[in-house]
């Protein structure tokens, strides 16, 4: 039995006054109206209607159930329109979730423009330490740091961030400014645990030479921001993301160490269970794809790192 449909029978019934009645409203046969008031009574285990010759009446529960049916029926009718306009017009909410520090300095701007663009949409951005991404069990969407996550996920990719070394002007006046990767031994260093080195692997922004410097680290934490902070209080120096240092007010103390040299950049992620999403949802990952400007999966994402701020086009586009 569809108990969604016996349900509306049911209704009808009452609403029209009559099985012949109702059974015309609906376009069904009579003995079919019939049948299904029956089973609908069956299956709750009461009576739902007091039938004569020529009226039918609710019953005290009939009339319980007929003003629980009104309402469940209405509602149903409700989502089916909001799931049809869903799919002519992104609306809804969707759960993005993204590492913190990322979330905090790179996603308030392209999220406000987002809802600008479909103000029918809403965001629920989740933070999270995490970096891996396997955190986006629970959100529609969810950005990661590194390599491509789990083989059931669809990736894209946003971008990649470009990482540096970092002190602050007072700490490299005192211990004085290195000219080569292998200055750096003789140097304090902040380092994020989560990276799991010894060294700082380092390659040559114009000529492609590659050096592992060593480190001394006399500082370990797993957040940046952590070591941004200490840096900037003249702690040593700190392996940091460029978007990061650009963002933070911390910043303003810090200047990059070894202009010419880099660490390797970070691919940023954009990742979800299906290729099948509501408009909503792939109208954020479009939306999210074309701010950072760096196009699908193909290629190397760790190639042609990109700070991580608004295009230019996009602005056009916003303003229009």
């Amino acid at each position: 039995m569809d108990r969604l449909k016996a349900l509306a029978i049911f209704k009808s019934v009452v609403d029209q006054g009559g099985f012949s009645r109702a059974a015309a409203s609906m376009n069904l046969s009579a003995s079919l109206v019939t049948r299904s008031v029956q089973e609908l009574e069956a299956h709750l285990g009461v009576r739902l209607l007091l039938r004569t010759t020529r009226t039918v009446a609710l019953t005290s529960v009939g009339a319980s159930v007929f003003e629980r049916a009104t309402g469940l029926l209405a509602s149903y009718d409700e989502l089916e329109a909001f799931s049809s306009q869903s799919v002519r017009e992104p609306q809804g909410q969707i759960r993005l979730a993204a590492p913190a520090a990322f979330g905090r300095f790179a996603l308030g701007q392209p999220l406000a423009a987002f809802r600008a663009r479909w103000p029918t949409v809403s965001v629920d951005l989740r933070l999270r330490e995490d970096m891996s991404g396997s955190h986006g069990d629970d959100a529609d969407l969810a950005l990661s740091f590194g390599p491509v996550l789990r083989s059931s996920r669809v990736a894209r990719r946003l971008a990649s961030m470009e990482v540096g070394l970092y002190a602050s002007t007072h700490y490299l006046r005192q211990h004085g400014e290195p000219g080569t990767p292998a200055d750096l031994a003789r140097l304090d260093g902040l380092l994020n645990r989560g990276h799991r080195c010894t060294g700082w692997s380092l390659r040559h922004r114009h000529t492609g030479a590659r050096e592992t410097a060593p480190m001394r680290a006399v500082l370990q934490s797993t957040h940046d921001e952590v070591l941004m902070e200490a840096a900037s209080h003249d702690a040593g120096i700190a392996q940091l993301p460029a978007f990061l240092v650009d963002a933070a007010p911390a910043a303003a103390r810090l200047r990059r160490v070894l202009p010419d040299w880099s660490a390797e950049p970070v691919a940023v992620h954009l990742s979800y269970e299906s290729r099948s999403q509501p408009l909503a949802v792939r109208k954020l990952i479009d939306h999210l794809v074309e701010w950072f400007d760096a196009g699908d999966t193909a290629g190397d994402p760790t190639e042609h790192p990109v700070p991580l701020r608004r295009r230019e086009p996009l602005a056009a586009t916003l303003a229009a």
